[in-house]
């Protein structure tokens, strides 16, 4: 690599060498840093209150503390990679329920949650409880518990 003493003088480098300037050392010639320093931000006004939805009222977390109460099922059943239906329904009830009531977590986030699981098997888990929701009596119950608990949280 070249020394940043003779930058000035580098030499363009063709897909055949071996060596690569870095893009932020590109940057350096007319800079002289590495990098730049985005724009100051105006601290907010500590008189100004925040709107009530900045703050969640129901967490992720607090979804799968319920669910875990209703389904009889440990917090680490929920993030594990069984796929047994007595682990698998109750996790996917979680999905439900978090991007039902939480809606400052995205996709990835409820997957990042559950134990690291892609976005569309967070979709993929919703679509199925909303299914069954119509045809599981005994699951719609459970579900109405869950909704029931999350709903005191609330308050």
């Amino acid at each position: 690599m070249p020394s940043l003493s003779n930058f000035d003088q580098r030499q363009t480098f063709n897909s055949k060498d071996e060596e690569v300037i870095p893009k932020p050392l590109l940057s350096m010639r007319k800079t002289n840093c590495a990098f730049s320093v985005p724009p100051m931000v105006p601290a907010p006004d500590p008189n100004i209150s925040l709107p009530e939805f900045v703050v969640p009222k129901v967490t992720g977390q607090k979804v799968m503390e319920t669910v875990c109460l209703v389904f009889n099922v440990t917090m680490s059943d929920l993030v594990s990679v069984r796929r047994a239906r007595r682990v698998a329904r109750p996790r996917q009830v979680a999905m439900y329920f978090s991007r039902l009531l939480c809606p400052h977590l995205s996709l990835p986030m409820i997957g990042a949650m559950l134990g690291g699981r892609d976005h569309t098997t967070i979709m993929h888990g919703c679509r199925q409880i909303e299914g069954l929701l119509h045809h599981d009596k005994e699951l719609a119950a459970k579900c109405q518990a869950v909704s029931d608990l999350l709903g005191e949280a609330k308050k």
